[in-house]
């Protein structure tokens, strides 16, 4: 069942709709997602984020400024964030929802999808990508 997400702030209009789970992980769940204004699928991660008494962790509001600052990169081994919504908050327990773009594969679905080994040529391009992306991360203080 599909759920609306995030409102126009003038409008009131939902912005994102969930269309399906993805994958379900410690830190949250990840959506296939529809976006109402663009007609773009997108990947939503919806992260749980515990509240101190201090509120939320610095180190959650650090990761998601670093991905927030990638933004300004347009990398083609790098995944793009394209949105950062809050979620519904509870008493001990903020949701974030991180809006990226939506990728068909990742590597280990590429890998298993595959019916034959891949050639040393190909291991060598994939590890190549990997490094690039890592790289780019790395020179950019952000490691992964």
């Amino acid at each position: 069942m599909a759920s609306n997400v995030k409102n126009s702030p003038l409008n009131n209009q939902p912005l994102y709709e969930e269309i399906s789970v993805i994958g379900t992980g410690a830190y949250g769940t990840v959506y296939k997602g529809y976006d109402l204004k663009t007609s773009n699928i997108v990947a939503m991660k919806r992260i749980r984020i515990q509240i101190t008494e201090e509120g939320l962790p610095i180190s959650t509001i650090r990761e998601i400024a670093y991905l927030r600052q990638l933004e300004k990169y347009d990398h083609k081994n790098i995944v793009k964030l394209l949105d950062v919504i809050n979620g519904p908050r509870l008493p001990s327990e903020q949701s974030v929802i991180l809006i990226f773009e939506f990728i068909d594969f990742d590597l280990n679905s590429y890998l298993e999808s595959l019916s034959v080994y891949l050639t040393v040529e190909k291991i060598a391009d994939l590890m190549k990508q990997i490094l690039v992306g890592v790289d780019f991360l790395h020179t950019n203080r952000i490691v992964h």
